[in-house]
């Protein structure tokens, strides 16, 4: 097995093991969530979680660099780079 078949299967494993640790927090939040529904449910999302000291601006900005992080650990496991590597 060369290298770069080794470097190809950790970027898997880290994109793996990121996308079941969201999951597993999303699973192990959501009860919690929906029991507090009542409460947060005339709130603001933006107050809620970011407590109110960030305007509209930062939010947006928040979303976007999300978004990139999202697509970067998902392009490790589905395209495919190969490396040339010369000494």
């Amino acid at each position: 097995m060369d290298e770069i078949t080794i470097i190809d299967r950790i970027n898997r494993a880290f994109a793996w093991i990121g996308i079941v640790i969201a999951f597993g927090f999303f699973l192990f939040l959501m009860p919690q969530t929906f029991l507090s529904a009542h409460s947060i449910s005339h709130i603001s999302p933006a107050y809620y979680y970011l407590y109110g000291r960030v305007s509209t601006i930062d939010v947006y900005i928040i979303l976007i660099i999300s978004i990139i992080l999202i697509f970067a650990s998902l392009s490790t496991i589905f395209f495919k780079v190969k490396y040339i590597i010369e000494l």
